[in-house]
């Protein structure tokens, strides 16, 4: 992999250390539009994905991502060796859902707690899918990987994401502001008690 490409890679998960708390071991959730772009472009996400990333990844999918490969694969008679095989090859974790539901639900739950302050998983996502990918986008702190011209890749924060982690600046500067303004009053009614005061 190109030294610039990895940097680049390197600075936008920094980025979401810094503000959303999402460091290695990563957590990647990946659906069956991206396991069948891997599939016909021979690349092995086991291996490649780690090598982007630089660190420990632990890849996951769901049912609801399983199931929407199998329900595709029945209806339009495509064989089992494709996405399906490498979706199987990672763990599946509960989406709690009583049906299995659409993808971008079943993830979204998943990610939505990314801009929280809580000790719950957060998850990066793996996909192909636009729909997915603009409301991962919308909703901040989710670090997406999708592979460009067969080229593995992590997306650049989105506007929104940047927007939340500039808030978050502002919202940690305020309080230590705050407190120098505390100061700075105790420290003039200590001066007034004494007798001291800035009036000549």
């Amino acid at each position: 992999m190109k030294g610039k490409r990895l940097k680049n890679v390197q600075k936008t998960l920094l980025f979401y250390k810094l503000h959303f708390g999402i460091d290695a071991p990563y957590r990647l959730l990946v659906d069956g539009t991206l396991c069948n772009t891997a599939y016909s472009n021979h690349i092995n996400l086991a291996e490649q994905i780690p090598k982007l990333f630089q660190a420990h990844v632990r890849i996951f999918t769901t049912k609801c991502a399983i199931s929407e490969v199998e329900g595709l694969q029945a209806r339009f008679g495509v064989s089992r060796g494709t996405s399906l095989s490498i979706l199987h090859q990672f763990p599946v974790i509960p989406c709690h859902h009583p049906l299995a539901g659409n993808v971008k639900d079943c993830f979204s739950s998943k990610y939505k707690y990314n801009t929280q302050d809580t000790d719950k998983n957060k998850f990066c996502v793996g996909t192909q899918d636009q729909e997915l990918r603009e409301h991962a986008r919308k909703s901040g702190g989710v670090p997406i990987f999708t592979l460009k011209s067969r080229v593995p890749c992590v997306e650049p924060p989105s506007d929104y994401s940047k927007s939340l982690a500039e808030k978050q600046t502002v919202a940690k500067a305020v309080p230590e502001h705050s407190k120098k303004v505390i100061a700075g009053i105790k420290r003039d009614q200590g001066a007034v008690e004494s007798g001291e005061t800035n009036c000549s």
